[in-house]
């Protein structure tokens, strides 16, 4: 057992925690069942010498290799404790230990919470028994001392329809204990306390909302989702491309939220992609922008590439609209234009030696919207382009052999992302309009070299015909 004690010590052993502790096992098949003791949140000594971060230990989760446990009662820390002691394999343990419950009253356990037939709990339900099921409006799922801090708040305020859930192991994420006891609050708003450990957690709360088919959104506690929480769910997401920001201009009564925002969200590192969202309204459809993307190239896992989807997921949204900056690979047709996206092919080779198959259908791009875009874009008197989108890894720019491969398969436009937010939205069931704007012709087709400077600098320049075209088909949604 090493009790760190502050996180100021934790900062000098950082390269031990990393190289050794958090990934022995995967680098040397060295199983360790090391017990970390460090505090967690302002105790008065100072912001690093009190709180260990726990989003700083969450970010180096992965394939089991850490435990991850803030406990609230003597006799939780007692069993996980005795758990590591006794289990048949070792992991190391990290529990976050705040000192003020050492002399918080209410931080107490019964003596039998210690014996025979107890055991630690990685979820600790409302110990307020009184609570009816169906009377509960407001579940709250936190960690740690705050706990203590809601309870208190509850009974001054005499919150009698709130049910407080304590999340007491961080990781592994306790998905089915989770499970068991919010299915019972089907009808009720779920929000997550303790900021950065439950960001944390977006994705993995995702799959407990299906399991418990929800009525009402996963809100994240002064995180994105609980900013929209308070302004209310969204009906349309947009994400905006490679220079293609500036959509916020149709919309009315704007709040900005920057991606820094939400704790463990990827950063944007593509030049032309701003990092922020932008929420608004727009004919009373409530509308959130996504300013700036991320990239399977920006050495991402596959699955974070379309958290932006799962996030309008998660605000309810009804309709998405994705657009991008693509290569042409039509020479009849002008930089400028504006493609409908109707099929895609995947040409990444990211798991096989062959293109991926051609996808298309109402399922992955919904053709009322498609009908709805080629309105709009009859009355703005500007050609209804339809086509094939290919993707590709990136970051360099394709060959001409590769443009001249695509050309035979079809592909009208070619870029660097979309495609793994369309097969996101296409899982989630929400309808989709993907639009292309041709910023340049793809490689080989004229005798200028490529850069990424040319595709951003070419999207603000036909960026308002795209957002004329956009703002038609929301005013008949």
């Amino acid at each position: 057992m090493w009790e760190a004690q502050f996180g100021d010590f934790a900062n000098g052993a950082q390269v031990i925690i990393d190289q050794f502790i958090s990934s022995g096992e995967s680098k040397w098949l060295r199983m360790s069942g090391l017990t970390l003791l460090l505090p967690h949140g302002y105790e008065g000594q100072g912001p690093e010498h009190s709180s260990a971060r726990l989003e700083r230990f969450l970010q180096l989760c992965a394939e089991d290799n850490l435990q991850i446990v803030n406990c609230t009662t003597p006799a939780n820390y007692f069993h996980v404790l005795r758990r590591q002691m006794h289990r048949s394999f070792r992991k190391p343990v990290i529990i976050f230990t705040p000192k003020s419950l050492l002399r918080n009253k209410n931080a107490v356990s019964k003596i039998s919470d210690f014996t025979s037939g107890s055991w630690f709990h990685r979820v600790l339900p409302d110990p307020k028994k009184s609570l009816q099921k169906d009377k509960v409006k407001r579940v709250v799922l936190c960690s740690g001392k705050v706990f203590y801090d809601l309870v208190k708040m509850r009974e001054e305020e005499k919150l009698f329809n709130v049910r407080l859930i304590r999340v007491e192991q961080l990781y592994p994420f306790p998905e089915d204990a989770v499970v068991r006891e919010l299915k019972n609050f089907s009808t009720a708003k779920i929000i997550s306390q303790n900021n950065t450990s439950f960001v944390h957690s977006l994705i993995l709360l995702s799959g407990v909302q299906d399991q418990i088919s929800f009525n009402s959104p996963v809100v994240y506690k002064n995180n994105l989702v609980g900013y929209i929480s308070d302004l209310g769910n969204i009906d349309i997401g947009i994400i905006s491309g490679s220079g293609l920001h500036g959509l916020s201009n149709i919309l009315s009564d704007i709040t900005k939220i920057n991606y820094s925002d939400i704790s463990l969200l990827p950063q944007v590192s593509v030049a032309g992609h701003k990092d922020y969202f932008e929420i608004g309204d727009l004919n009373g459809l409530r509308v959130m922008i996504a300013n700036g993307r991320f990239h399977y190239y920006e050495g991402l896992e596959y699955n974070k590439v379309s958290v932006l989807v799962d996030i309008f997921h998660q605000l309810q949204c009804q309709n998405i609209i994705i657009t991008n900056s693509s290569g042409c690979l039509n020479t009849d047709w002008d930089k400028g234009d504006i493609m409908i996206v109707d099929s895609h092919i995947d040409m990444t080779f990211r798991t096989s030696s062959e293109p991926g198959e051609k996808i298309s259908g109402n399922e992955f791009y919904n053709q009322k919207l498609i009908d709805l875009a080629k309105q709009e874009m009859k009355k703005m008197d500007i050609p209804d382009r339809v086509g094939t989108y290919g993707w590709v890894l990136g970051p360099t720019y394709e060959t001409v052999a590769e443009i001249d491969f695509m050309k035979s398969l079809d592909i009208m436009a070619v870029g660097m992302s979309t495609v793994p937010e369309i097969i996101k939205a296409n899982e989630l069931n929400i309808p989709l309009l993907t639009l292309s704007c041709l910023t340049n012709y793809a490689a080989g087709t004229d005798n200028h070299i490529l850069s990424h400077g040319e595709v951003v600098d070419s999207a603000t320049e036909y960026k308002e015909k795209l957002i004329k075209l956009i703002q038609g088909i929301l005013n008949h949604l």
